[in-house]
């Protein structure tokens, strides 16, 4: 019995050898890869300066069509949430838009947060994300008129 697991045994170290060893060949060749990708970068930029220069003698670069600050604004930011901005309050005014009659604000956030996969049962997230609902309903109600029961604040 016990050649047996030894047997088991020699045959796990191999395969996680041989794991191991293609996970390190992987590495290498991402790290060439990227110096590569890097050394590529780094000819291209004073190309670019080039070209920016040039462009700036003739009058016609515009900031908003430099390729270098469009890179740098990069993506959209989520928050904690894992919302784009704005994407959560366009959810709560248009559950409200939706809403034939007044709406509680507790609906609204349980809705939106069953819509989006998060976890209604969880309190303290819950508390978090009402906080966040009552804030954009605050700030809209300025526009329009007040459709929906603010104070929401209670943890049950």
């Amino acid at each position: 019995m016990t050649s047996a697991t030894t047997e088991l045994d020699s045959e796990k170290d191999q395969g996680d050898a041989q794991v191991a060893a293609v996970l390190l060949t992987k590495k290498a060749r991402l790290g060439r890869l990227i110096l590569d990708l890097e050394d590529q970068i780094s000819r291209k930029r004073p190309e670019l300066k080039a070209i920016t220069v040039t462009l700036r003698v003739f009058g016609t670069a515009e900031p908003e069509l430099d390729p270098v600050k469009q890179l740098q604004k990069g993506v959209p930011r989520r928050n904690s949430e894992g919302f784009r901005c704005g994407e959560l309050a366009r959810r709560v005014l248009d559950r409200i838009r939706e809403s034939n009659e007044p709406a509680v604000s507790s609906d609204i956030g349980r809705a939106i947060m069953r819509e989006c996969l998060m976890d209604t049962g969880d309190e303290k997230l819950y508390f978090i994300f009402q906080h966040k609902v009552c804030n954009v309903i605050r700030q809209h109600t300025f526009f329009t008129a007040p459709l929906v029961v603010l104070p929401c604040y209670a943890v049950q």
